[in-house]
């Protein structure tokens, strides 16, 4: 964008002074505990007193809630031992987890709810559903033929494996990669490399992996997935090939990531 030149002369200037807050605070945060970083953090992007100069009367809640996210990163323990694990990035997918994304007012008689599609992956240590009823959880259609259940499971199984897979080696959170619709803008496209992806359905993802290496946001829309004989024209064959694909593509992001490789996919951003 920078380069292009497409954001004007005051849209550039903002982005090259955001780059350059996010590049500076790397670099001096490299030594700094949780707590430390996130108050250089703050202070150098001036968040208290850009909060106390909002109109609506909640700035000192806001700057409140800077230093209770200071006082917490300073408490905060990872659950995982891991020695290669980056602390701030658990800290920052704990607190999510803690805070939700749409919590209510303190104090509001409200109940914070999310969908059982939200809530699977094992983040959570319990999940408490209410409200089912027969026909819907479990679905009616568990009721049908169990050949064609049989069928229907390992599809099922063999999507979330790829999955999973995929979020760890891709570093990303996505809750499907190979069902459902995708929508792409033109500026979107040609930024990328496709003349090396795949003429075949491997081609999809390739270019999911892509958009992630680029540092670009997905976004989702849940939808209901069904699987059945007719919903898909591959066949057994095609889609052994299709996830040794798909995890040799995530692969090849994480080698190239980690610069152990170069991939025509995932060229070395200048």
């Amino acid at each position: 964008l920078i380069a292009a030149g497409s954001l004007g002369a005051r849209g550039t200037a903002t982005l090259v002074h955001f780059i350059d807050l996010i590049r500076n605070a790397q670099e001096a945060t490299r030594e700094l505990d949780l707590a430390e970083t996130a108050t250089h953090v703050i202070e150098a992007a001036a968040l208290a007193d850009f909060y106390m100069k909002a109109k609506d009367g909640k700035g000192e809640d806001r700057v409140e809630n800077l230093g209770q996210f200071v006082e917490t990163a300073g408490r905060f323990r990872q659950e995982v031992e891991d020695d290669e694990a980056d602390p701030l990035g658990a800290f920052l997918s704990h607190a999510a987890l803690e805070a939700g994304e749409a919590q209510a007012d303190p104090f509001s008689d409200a109940v914070q709810l999310m969908t059982l599609h939200s809530a699977k992956g094992l983040e959570f240590p319990n999940v408490f559903l209410v409200g089912l009823e027969e026909g819907l959880f479990p679905h009616s259609m568990s009721a049908q033929d169990p050949a064609r259940l049989e069928e229907e499971l390992w599809k099922y199984i063999a999507n979330r494996f790829l999955t999973l897979a995929e979020n760890i080696l891709l570093g990303a959170k996505l809750s499907e990669y190979h069902t459902g619709y995708r929508a792409f803008s033109r500026e979107l496209l040609r930024s990328l490399s496709l003349d090396g992806n795949s003429d075949d359905y491997l081609f999809d993802n390739q270019i999911l992996a892509q958009i992630i290496w680029q540092g670009h946001t997905i976004a989702e829309v849940s939808c209901p997935t069904k699987y059945f004989a007719e919903a898909s024209s591959i066949n057994l064959r095609r889609s052994i090939r299709y996830g040794i694909g798909c995890l040799w593509t995530a692969l090849t992001f994480r080698l190239a990531k980690m610069g152990m490789i170069r991939s025509g996919l995932f060229p070395e951003n200048n």
